[in-house]
C-alpha cells in the first residue's frame, strides 16, 4: 500500500490452502497504528463506501452491493441480496481498542425488507419471534468470536438492537434500536461482528444510517424512552401475548403515547429492560407513569379496592419488576394508581423502592404493567423514575412515604376494600392537606400504602401515630365512633398491616387504636396510636400495605400526620407504651 500503515478491517480469514511457507521462513511484523475511534461503525451512512459503494461491510452469506437511492432520501444504502438463510445479512467487524469496557453504547438503524424476487416492500411485524414465519422483522446482534487456528468459533451471540415497530407499509421502511454495555467477554475476544439479520431468506434487507455511540447519559435514568416522544417505542417491548404501536396524542397534551392491545393474559404488557448495570444498590427510587385503559373501544373501569388474587377482573394496573435469575423468577408490585380511578382520562401510578442486591445481579430485570385483565388495551406514557436520596425508612419520617401530604397529593397512597383515595384541603395542626377515603361500603375498607420490602423488618419493634377524623359520606358533617365498639356501624378506624400471597386471601393485623380509648367529638382531630413488630408473614407475603380502615361503613375516612417509625425498645418507658 505503498509504504503507508493501515489498520486491517478484520484479519480472521482462514486460508484456503495452506501457505508452502513455514513459521521459520516469514515474519509477521503488526504496525504500531493508532485505532481510528472517529466513527464506530464505517461508512454508516453508505456515502463513502469508494468504489465499490460499501466500503467497511461483508457478508454472513449472500451478495453485498450498494443500492440507490437510499433510505429517508438519502442517495446510497447498503444492500443484501441472494441470503440463503435467515442469519445472512449485512455486517461489519468492530474495532475493540475503540470500546471502553463497563460503559454504555447505543445502536440505530434504518432498514428495508424487499422481496428478493420483484423488489416490492415489505412490512414485517416486530411482535413476531418465530423465525420460520416470513413476517419476522430482522434484529441487530454482536457475535463475539475467538480464533483457533483455522476455526473460528461464535463464543456469544448478544441481540443488541431490535425493530421499534412495524415498518412503514407504503415503503418498507423501518428502524431498529438498542444498547449493550462493552463487557470484558467483549474485550477479551479475538473479534466483534454486528451483523443485521433474522429476517427471512425471501428478502432482501437493505440498511442505511447506522450508528454505534457511546451513551454518555445512559444512566439519568434507569429506563429509556420514557415518554415515547422519539415518536416509536425504542427500548419497549411486548412482555406476553400482546402487539405495541405509537399512538396520538400523548398524556398532558403530549405528542405520544405507547398503546399495548391484542392481550391475552393478565400480565401481556408494554416491557423495558431496567438498566441494572445502573443500580446503586441501597439507594431509593421513585417511578409515576400515565395510564389509560380501554376495552371493545369503549373506557374501561377497575376498582381501586380490588385485590389481585381475590378476583381476577376489574383490577387496576400495577407497575410491577420481574426478578429473574437463573430458573427462579419473583414478581415485585412497585406502583400502584394514585387518587380514583377516572375512566374516560389519564390516570396515574405513583411508588418507591429501595434498590437491592437481587435487582442488581438479575440476569434479567423487567419493568412491565401487571394486573390487569386479558382483552383490556393499555395505553402508557410519562414513565419516569426518580432518586428518592432524602428519604429513610429508618430516619423520621417513617417508613411511609408523603405520610403528612404535603405534597399536596396523594401520591403513594392508594384505596383499599373498594374506597376511593382523594386528597382535601384541611389537614391536622393546621396544615394544607389531609387523604380521605370515600365509598366505604363495608368496614374493612380505606386508605393505605404498599410497603417497601426493604423497610419491613421482623423483630423490630415500630411506632404508630396518625392523626383522623370522620365525616359524613352525603354533606360532610363531623361523625363519632365509640372506642369500645368492635363491629357494627359505630367502629373507630384502626391501622392495620394487610398482607396477602397471590390467591390467598388479604390478612389484616391492627396495630394502632384511638388514643386513650377516648373519641373526641364534633369534628375534632383524633390520634391513633400503637406499638407492633412485623410477622414472617407478612415480610414473606407478595403484597404488603399499611392501611386504615375498620370505621363504619358508608362514612369518609380522614388521615393525616401518619408516622410508623423504627424505635428501640431500650429507650421507651411503660408509660411511653401506653395505648
Amino acid at each position: 500500500m505503498s509504504g503507508l500503515l493501515l489498520w486491517s478491517p478484520f484479519g480472521e480469514m482462514p486460508l484456503d490452502v495452506p501457505p508452502s511457507a513455514n513459521e521459520s521462513s516469514v515474519s509477521f511484523l503488526r504496525p504500531s497504528v493508532s485505532p481510528d475511534c472517529s466513527s464506530l461503525i464505517r461508512n454508516g451512512d453508505a456515502e463513502n463506501g469508494g468504489s465499490t459503494g460499501y466500503s467497511g461491510w461483508l457478508e454472513t452469506g449472500g451478495i453485498i452491493s450498494s443500492v440507490s437511492p437510499g433510505l429517508s432520501g438519502s442517495p446510497t444504502a447498503i444492500l443484501l441480496s441472494n441470503r440463503q438463510n435467515s442469519f445472512n445479512g449485512p455486517a461489519q467487524f468492530l474495532d475493540s481498542r475503540c470500546f471502553i469496557s463497563g460503559l454504555q453504547y447505543e445502536i440505530m438503524v434504518s432498514y428495508k425488507l424487499v422481496y428478493a424476487v420483484g423488489g416490492a416492500p415489505f412490512q414485517c411485524n416486530p411482535a413476531i419471534t418465530d423465525t420460520t414465519l416470513a413476517g419476522i422483522c430482522p434484529r441487530g446482534t454482536l457475535q463475539i468470536r475467538s480464533i483457533n487456528g483455522q476455526n473460528t468459533n461464535v463464543t456469544y451471540l448478544y441481540p443488541v438492537a431490535s425493530s421499534v415497530m412495524p415498518a412503514i407499509a407504503s415503503t418498507g421502511n423501518g428502524f431498529l434500536y438498542g444498547y449493550f454495555t462493552f463487557n470484558d467477554d467483549m474485550a477479551a475476544a479475538n473479534s466483534i461482528l454486528f451483523v443485521v439479520e433474522r429476517a427471512n431468506k425471501i428478502f432482501n434487507i437493505i440498511v442505511d444510517d447506522v450508528k454505534i455511540t457511546q451513551s454518555s447519559n445512559v444512566c439519568a435514568s434507569p429506563i429509556l424512552n420514557a415518554d415515547f416522544e422519539v415518536g416509536d417505542n425504542r427500548a419497549w417491548y411486548s412482555f406476553g401475548n400482546t402487539s405495541l404501536d405509537v399512538v396520538s396524542p400523548g398524556a398532558d397534551g403530549s405528542n405520544y403515547a405507547l398503546r399495548s392491545q391484542g392481550r391475552s393474559q393478565f400480565w401481556a404488557s408494554p416491557a423495558q429492560n431496567i438498566l441494572t448495570d445502573c443500580i446503586v444498590v441501597g439507594d431509593k427510587f421513585t417511578i409515576s407513569g400515565k395510564i389509560k385503559l380501554e376495552k371493545n373501544g369503549k373506557p374501561y373501569i377497575c376498582d381501586p379496592g380490588a385485590v389481585w388474587g381475590k378476583v381476577t377482573n376489574g383490577t387496576c394496573p400495577k407497575f410491577s419488576f420481574k426478578v429473574s435469575k437463573g430458573t427462579n423468577a419473583t414478581i415485585e408490585d412497585i406502583a400502584g394508581l394514585t387518587g380514583a380511578w377516572n375512566s374516560s382520562d389519564w390516570n396515574t401510578l405513583n411508588g418507591a423502592g429501595t434498590w437491592s442486591n437481587d435487582h442488581k445481579v438479575a440476569d434479567t430485570l423487567i419493568l412491565h404493567v401487571s394486573k390487569v385483565e386479558a382483552n383490556v388495551t393499555i395505553y402508557l406514557d410519562q414513565v419516569f423514575f426518580g432518586s428518592n436520596d432524602n428519604w429513610n425508612c429508618s430516619g423520621s419520617t417513617g417508613i411511609l412515604r408523603n405520610q403528612n401530604l404535603e405534597t399536596g397529593d396523594a401520591r403513594y397512597w392508594t384505596g383499599f376494600g373498594g374506597a376511593i383515595v382523594n386528597t382535601i384541603p384541611g389537614g391536622a395542626g393546621n396544615t394544607r392537606t389531609a387523604i380521605a377515603a370515600s365509598n366505604r361500603v363495608v368496614a374493612k375498607s380505606g386508605v393505605g400504602q404498599i410497603l417497601d420490602s426493604a423497610c419491613v423488618e421482623v423483630g423490630q419493634l415500630y411506632q404508630v401515630s396518625a392523626m383522623v377524623k370522620l365525616l359524613n359520606a352525603s354533606n360532610g358533617a363531623p361523625m363519632d365512633c365509640l372506642p369500645e365498639a368492635t363491629y357494627g356501624p359505630n367502629t373507630c378506624p384502626l391501622a392495620s398491616v394487610m398482607s396477602q400471597s397471590l390467591g390467598g386471601i388479604a390478612s389484616l393485623h391492627p396495630v394502632a387504636s384511638v388514643y386513650n380509648g377516648t373519641w373526641k367529638s364534633g369534628g375534632q382531630w383524633n390520634e391513633l396510636r400503637g406499638y407492633f413488630t412485623f410477622f414472617r408473614t407478612e415480610k414473606d407475603a407478595q403484597t404488603k400495605m399499611f392501611v386504615f380502615e375498620r370505621a363504619g361503613p358508608g362514612l369518609t375516612l380522614v388521615v393525616d400526620e401518619v408516622l410508623v417509625t423504627p424505635i428501640s425498645l431500650g429507650s421507651t418507658t411503660s408509660s411511653s407504651l401506653q395505648v
